[in-house]
């Protein structure tokens, strides 16, 4: 399966020139409240349209403490995955066919990318989210989330998003 992506040694991904010229990047931070973090992650999801693949790659992980990463790998277990994230660091989620206006995906596979994203954040992790053949991403790290896209009408998704959560944003290029 192809994501029109490549990643590279220290797992960034690469998006052909052409994509990533026209793209901008919108950051902000995280909310701050326990649920409402969750409720903002479900939205992160749902921006990348249902219907349609969605990876979740691990760009960065902390080893120490160990606790954090011996109960990703656990929980990861759990879904079926018996690598370590050092050799399979993505996590394929199947299409999600619900309706776009159902505010909560009752697909579990949803749940469980929701599940991750949330301990990505908590454990201050990085990590891509990518969807098959979509051309915008969302990045998780460093306290921050960004949303890139070349497109204007998720671009004003974007905003929406943050004006519903009272986040502030900033743009970069």
């Amino acid at each position: 399966m192809s994501f029109n992506v490549t990643v590279n040694q220290n797992r960034k991904l690469h998006f052909p020139e052409s994509r990533h010229i026209a793209a901008r990047t919108i950051w902000m931070n995280f909310p701050d409240k326990p649920l409402k973090l969750t409720h903002f992650l479900e939205r992160m999801i749902d921006w990348l349209p249902r219907g349609r693949e969605r990876f979740l790659i691990i760009s960065n992980w902390n080893t120490y403490p160990p606790h954090p990463l011996a109960f990703f790998e656990t929980v990861r277990l759990g879904c079926g995955e018996r690598r370590h994230i050092i050799d399979a660091p993505g996590l394929l989620i199947e299409s999600d066919d619900g309706a776009k206006c159902q505010e909560f995906s009752e697909s579990p596979n949803t749940s469980t990318l929701v599940g991750f994203a949330l301990l990505v954040v908590n454990f201050d992790w990085q990590a891509y989210l990518i969807a098959k053949n979509e051309t915008s991403h969302v990045y998780l790290g460093d306290e921050f989330i960004s949303f890139s896209t070349a497109d204007d009408s998720k671009l004003a998704e974007v905003f929406a998003l943050a004006a519903r959560f009272e986040l502030k944003t900033r743009e970069s290029k």
